[in-house]
């Protein structure tokens, strides 16, 4: 059985990434930035992974590459190639989506739109590694 304490805070961090994925929802919905949909879209993978990590007692590195951390998540679970293409896709949106580029990167909606389902699938595929989606709590 897992130790509470590692649990609980795996919990913590699967909820935040649910929280960014569910504001990132919020902004597609009323026709927020582009840039920070995606960038959203990224935190909640990257919150998801870590939190597989400690839920099963590994040191995540502190990086923010979602390709590096898939990859510490497929030695616990071979299941996670699975997922790979679309961490990848995902993981653009950290920097790109992030900082100021010399030309303005303009994500369309159809792009913005996959980048929510790339985070839904990466979010799904872990709830069900560890046998269920924490539940939003209430702000």
């Amino acid at each position: 059985m897992k130790n509470k304490g590692v649990k609980k805070l795996a919990w913590q961090w699967l909820e935040k990434g649910n929280h960014d994925l569910e504001d990132a929802k919020k902004l597609f919905k009323n026709e927020g930035y582009p840039d920070t949909i995606c960038y959203h879209c990224h935190q909640a993978a990257e919150k998801y992974l870590k939190g597989f990590l400690i839920f099963n007692n590994v040191n995540f590195r502190k990086i923010h590459d979602l390709v590096i951390l898939l990859e510490d998540c497929h030695r616990i679970n071979n299941g996670f190639k699975t997922i790979f293409d679309n961490c990848k896709r995902l993981n653009k949106y950290y920097i790109e989506a992030r900082y100021p580029a010399e030309t303005p990167i303009l994500y369309s909606k159809e792009e913005v739109k996959e980048a929510l389902m790339e985070a839904e699938k990466i979010l799904d595929f872990i709830a069900e590694k560890i046998s269920t989606r924490p539940v939003l709590s209430n702000h």
